[in-house]
């Protein structure tokens, strides 16, 4: 199997940021992967192969 990404809904705030967002540190705002909640529910996420994400990206740009 290729790589693959977990995909999981977050929603970031911008005033709740201490500083300007910058998409290139994604990961700096969102932190580490976790699967259960504080709650101790699983967080639902998808499976994305990275191939489709690169074909994606691929022909949004030539649109």
């Amino acid at each position: 199997m290729g790589e693959v990404v977990h995909v999981q809904n977050s929603i970031l705030f911008a005033d709740e940021l201490n500083e300007r967002f910058d998409p290139a540190r994604v990961k700096h705002y969102l932190g580490e992967r976790t699967t259960t909640s504080e709650d101790g529910q699983e967080i639902s996420e998808w499976l994305v192969d990275m191939a489709d994400i690169r074909r994606f990206v691929s022909e949004a740009r030539l649109s």
